[in-house]
């Protein structure tokens, strides 16, 4: 959920009540709001540090009652799994202003004997819209291993502003998983200098490590071809590339 995909990493990884996206398969599943299209995208994702980078394949369809997202890694190392990392997730609107989404992610990590395991995530999310401009977005995420045993609960919240002019203000609050009570900040702006340009900033307080984010999308009526960067602050270094496309339909 730190910005897995170009939209969401350069606005600083925000997902929890910002929608619809390529986000939504890893971060909050209700996110998916009807906006009655299908899209496919397509980018590299290159960690620092990684051996090789990552393609990330990814379906949205927001067109009918129940929506749909899909997410697969291809070489998933700069999360810590070998292979096989990928997210289901489905949504639907039980009021005008109320959606729920329920999202499975999995991938496979080898343990310190050797052996491959699977560490898995089934989540329930929930956003509630407050007017056009105000959305509210809450996360419960459950995490279990290879043995069905579960490892740890936790939870997030984000908010997302719509402002005049075509810029956008979110920010989440995730538990860290594994961090003895860690919490993530996201932090991130979206705004739109010309007609077919986006772009986006953004801050992470990750388990006490600071990034800085920025982004940029071009759109028109085909999709968006899109780029990303995450900046550690502590080694003045970049830590995470993202280009790629997506096609609308």
């Amino acid at each position: 959920g730190t910005g897995t995909d170009a939209q969401s990493l350069g606005r600083g990884g925000t997902i929890m009540a910002v929608s619809p996206g390529k986000g939504s398969a890893l971060g909050n599943p209700a996110t998916l709001t009807s906006k009655g299209s299908f899209s496919l995208g397509a980018e590299y994702l290159r960690e620092r540090g990684a051996d090789e980078g990552t393609w990330v394949i990814s379906v949205v369809d927001t067109s009918s009652s129940v929506r749909g997202a899909f997410n697969y890694y291809t070489d998933p190392g700069f999360a810590g799994f070998e292979k096989n990392l990928w997210g289901i997730a489905f949504a639907q609107t039980l009021h005008p202003v109320l959606t729920i989404g329920e999202s499975f992610h999995m991938g496979e990590y080898e343990d310190l004997d050797g052996d491959s395991r699977n560490l898995a995530a089934g989540d329930l999310g929930v956003l509630l819209s407050l007017g056009e401009r105000i959305s509210l977005g809450y996360l419960a995420r459950n995490l279990y291993r290879s043995d069905k045993d579960l490892l740890e609960r936790t939870s997030g919240i984000g908010a997302s502003i719509r402002l005049p002019l075509d810029i956008l203000f979110a920010a989440d609050l995730e538990e860290s998983p594994f961090s003895g009570g860690d919490e993530d900040l996201r932090m991130g702006v979206e705004f739109k200098p010309l007609s077919r340009l986006l772009c986006r900033l953004g801050y992470q307080d990750l388990a006490g490590t600071t990034y800085y984010t920025a982004g940029v999308s071009y759109i028109d009526a085909n999709g968006s071809v899109d780029a990303a960067i995450q900046f550690n602050e502590e080694t003045d270094r970049t830590d995470r590339v993202i280009l790629g496309f997506t096609m609308g339909m």
